[in-house]
């Protein structure tokens, strides 16, 4: 399947394919391709697991993922999970940092 580009929503084809579905995740969710990335925008779990879940597929499949806003869950889960925190240069804000430094 070709890595979506712009917004991906709940149930959509490639959303199916990762794991982003309507059993376990709010239809007000959505995510964003850009290049091979996934960037994660709005994403409300229904069930525990479902968002560790989803990144695992996500990198198993071989793409990569932003969370620009993470929440302080989503930075636990990180943690847990040994994701690499780094800082970015945005546009618009300039020098966005790791949330623990």
């Amino acid at each position: 399947m070709t890595f979506p580009q712009g917004k991906i929503g709940v149930d959509s084809d490639f959303g199916k394919e990762i794991g982003f579905t309507s059993d376990n995740f709010s239809d007000w969710s959505w995510l964003w391709g850009k290049g091979k990335t996934l960037i994660l925008t709005v994403i409300i779990s229904k069930r525990k697991g479902a968002f560790r879940d989803l990144m695992q597929k996500v990198e198993e499949s071989g793409y990569t993922f932003q969370i620009p806003t993470p929440s302080d869950r989503m930075l636990e889960i990180g943690m847990k999970q040994g994701w690499r925190f780094t800082a970015i240069r945005d546009r618009k804000f300039g020098m966005v940092g790791d949330p623990y430094e």
